[in-house]
């Protein structure tokens, strides 16, 4: 709301917010050279305060808001042999080695591991713990289940929250992969997941297979890989 008011200014009363000015602020934003996430994250924030407002009856109508439109990231695979020099760098801890190679082998968000239960060979998470909102069922071979009872065990020692910890994983890996593809690497921790689903797919050819691994909702998005 700050950053709204700071561009139409503070005399306009809720009920007067429209989607012409919700518009006119986003088009400021992006004169000034806001980024479309920064921007996309402002106006989610304000449409749930204004829907919050709504339903106190401090407004009578949510207008509509639309996202800043971007180009769709595609997936960026890392070949086998960047990820070899990886697992070769003597500076790198174990548990990061670990953490790596189970979302490369998985397809895991970062954070999975750590929120799923493990039922024999089966990381189970719950719906209310997934992106898409559904229970997630993933099968682990007899390796993907030791390096996820690693990561569990590491993270058990870990002083810091689930957040703090994949954190750091994800700054560990941009700094790993500085150091073997360069300053200007495209590859981010995430990579490891669209890795896995490139790798899934040519193995075995059958794109609900890996949409179910992966989770997604919709085939359509696994088509992308």
């Amino acid at each position: 709301m700050k950053s709204l008011m700071s561009i139409i200014g503070q005399e306009i009363p809720l009920k007067g917010v429209t989607t012409s000015i919700v518009d006119t602020y986003k088009d400021v934003c992006i004169d000034k050279g806001m980024t479309p996430d920064g921007i996309n994250i402002n106006l989610r924030s304000l449409k749930t305060f204004l829907r919050w407002c709504y339903r106190r009856d401090y407004t009578s109508k949510v207008p509509h808001i639309d996202m800043v439109s971007k180009p769709r990231s595609m997936p960026l695979y890392i070949p086998d042999r960047i990820f070899a020099e990886l697992m070769r760098l003597d500076w790198l801890d174990d548990r990061y080695k670990d953490a790596f190679k189970f979302y490369r082998e998985t397809g895991c968000r970062a954070s999975e591991p750590f929120i799923g239960e493990l039922d024999g060979n089966w990381l189970l998470i719950s719906a209310d713990k997934t992106k898409q909102r559904a229970d997630k069922e993933l099968r682990l071979n007899a390796e993907c289940l030791r390096l996820c009872n690693q990561m569990k065990s590491h993270f058990e020692k870990y002083p810091g929250t689930i957040e703090s910890w994949t954190q750091s994983l994800s700054k560990t890996f941009l700094k790993v992969m500085r150091e073997i593809d360069g300053n200007d690497t495209k590859y981010h921790l995430h990579c490891l997941r669209h890795t896995f689903a490139v790798r899934r797919y040519l193995l075995t050819r059958d794109i609900y297979l890996v949409k179910q691994e992966m989770g997604h909702a919709s085939v359509k998005t696994t088509e992308v890989y």
